[in-house]
């Protein structure tokens, strides 16, 4: 379970119909019934499906620590950035599962108390015309960076001083592991 089809259909659910709803939520309990074994990659998200979902049988799951990907791995840590100027980053999908509205609400702080805060975004909001205000006061306090390749992203990383994962609800959290394999704290919503 790398995510919880439950959640999003509770995140969009003026996307889905109500019928639609009702099947997806049967398949996902489906998933359950029919196992012979589950694997959750979170403590958080094994609660949460037992929640939202249908209770998953002890004997039939198991939690695995976070994975990561060894290309983050470093023979010796990056040096954190030196200056005046802190770099915060966040990188995430633009979907309602990530909290957009919560890191323009630090960025819109920041600049309103004149910190020396620069807030950096690796995202990519679709070119449309939905939410195009929110859209533009979020460019006008957060530097967009498109989404980018793994060895970039390394260096992003290391430019930053702080990540943050401000998710309203995230079962995988493979920035906060790909951060501290560059020696950047993640400071991450409770969710």
């Amino acid at each position: 379970h790398a995510g919880i089809l439950a959640q999003d259909v509770k995140n969009y659910s003026d996307v889905f119909p109500r019928a639609a709803r009702r099947i997806i939520l049967e398949m996902e309990k489906d998933i359950t019934r029919l196992a012979d074994f589950e694997i959750f990659i979170s403590k958080l998200g094994w609660q949460r499906y037992n929640k939202m979902v249908i209770r998953a049988s002890t004997k039939k799951a198991t939690l695995i620590p976070l994975p990561y990907d060894p290309f983050y791995l470093n023979k010796s840590l990056p040096p954190l950035p030196s200056g005046k100027t802190r770099n915060i980053g966040m990188v995430a999908r633009w979907d309602r599962t990530k909290n957009h509205e919560g890191f323009l609400a630090l960025a819109t702080e920041a600049h309103r108390q004149k910190l020396p805060w620069k807030f950096y975004s690796v995202t990519w909001p679709p070119p449309t015309r939905k939410r195009l205000a929110f859209k533009k006061r979020f460019r006008r306090h957060i530097e967009i960076v498109p989404p980018m390749l793994p060895s970039q992203l390394k260096k992003f990383y290391q430019k930053m001083d702080l990540l943050i994962l401000p998710s309203h609800f995230e079962m995988m959290g493979t920035v906060v592991m790909e951060a501290l394999l560059q020696n950047r704290t993640t400071l991450i919503s409770p969710n």
